[in-house]
């Protein structure tokens, strides 16, 4: 749903040293969004000063707040995830502001090993308002991408012997490397630091073959989908979600409930949502009829003024034009509309 993705380089080339060594179809994924546009590559060595200076500012601080990284070591041995997520938020705050974006929200995958006990992170503003984000970018993003499913998951195909297999090396090869492999220290020190860890995992290959050759697979026959969607998304969705809608979602507490109503609107007007794109006039002409522009405009969102009122001019002909102009002003719901429409017409994968 979003216009770019933010992806460190060493991640980057993490993805694409694994499917050098191991075979891994998703280093082959991520080259093609590079090239696409899609994700763009954070190169720490070549961010500007002055962010360099705030990102060393808030390391330092984070590390004598944390004991110079002890209750880090302890967060990532003990499985304390909510502690790790608001120290990255943190951390990387400076950057977030200089690039003009959100951190994903999606929690790293230290749970696929430890089991981490219950009890949250410690609130803060910054991470309320991107708790509200994300939970309205899902409100958004549910009608489309409950039917786009590009990569599966592994159980679909993958049987489940062969998942056992793959669990049991996570679990026994893959999970002892996980805390220093995450904390950059021992064998993984430096930035190249996960080749050890991908050294390790060469004679066990075989095993995540299965769900790689099903990721492999999807990707090869639904990412067109995903592109037909996005281009669908820079005609009618990204300028009003990243010029108006996070910055005041960011902003404004009270704006959730109000970008909900925004979406809902948007569905319901979804069937008819590029005819109101145009002067009422045009729509009759077009070939509704009376009773067809009433029963259609019955969808038109409260934002957009009185309903019958707007009916009775479409019927009457007259100020045809001013009334549309009125509808256009509804904070991009038209335009979310038409997304929604379109997204429809995109064959399922």
């Amino acid at each position: 749903m979003f216009k770019h993705v933010h992806v460190t380089l060493e991640s980057l080339e993490n993805e694409r040293t694994a499917a050098e060594m191991l075979g891994w179809s998703t280093g082959a994924v991520f080259n093609e969004l590079v090239e696409r546009n899609v994700v763009r590559e954070v190169n720490w060595q070549q961010l500007d000063e002055a962010v360099s200076r705030q990102l060393e500012a808030a390391h330092w601080a984070l590390r004598q707040e944390y004991r110079e990284g002890d209750q880090i070591r302890d967060a990532l041995r003990t499985g304390k995830d909510a502690t790790l997520q608001d120290v990255k938020a943190r951390l990387l705050q400076p950057l977030l502001t200089h690039l003009n974006c959100l951190a994903s929200g999606v929690p790293n995958s230290l749970s696929n090993w430890i089991t981490a006990p219950r009890g949250g992170a410690p609130g803060n503003r910054n991470a309320d308002s991107v708790r509200r984000v994300a939970k309205a970018l899902t409100t958004l993003a549910a009608p489309v991408v409950g039917g786009i499913d590009v990569c599966r998951s592994p159980s679909v195909s993958v049987s489940s012997r062969e998942l056992l297999a793959q669990k049991e090396i996570e679990r026994d090869i893959e999970g002892p490397m996980i805390p220093q492999l995450l904390a950059g220290e021992g064998p993984f020190a430096g930035p190249k630091g996960y080749v050890p860890y991908l050294e390790a995992l060469k004679k066990y290959r075989n095993a995540y073959e299965p769900a790689n050759r099903q990721l492999k697979a999807d990707w090869l026959n639904n990412k067109s989908t995903l592109f037909r969607l996005r281009d669908a998304a820079e005609k009618h969705l990204w300028g009003h979600l990243h010029g108006e809608w996070i910055p005041e979602l960011m902003a404004e507490p009270h704006s959730a409930s109000k970008f909900a109503r925004r979406v809902h609107n948007a569905l319901r007007i979804a069937p008819i949502a590029n005819l109101l794109q145009n002067k009422p006039t045009r729509i009759i002409v077009g070939g509704l009829t009376a009773a067809a522009a009433w029963k259609a405009l019955e969808f038109v969102p409260v934002e957009a003024g009185d309903v019958e009122e707007i009916i009775r001019v479409f019927m009457a002909g007259v100020g045809a034009s001013a009334y549309a102009e009125r509808i256009r002003k509804t904070g991009g719901v038209i335009d979310l509309g038409v997304f929604y429409q379109q997204s429809k017409k995109i064959p399922p994968p």
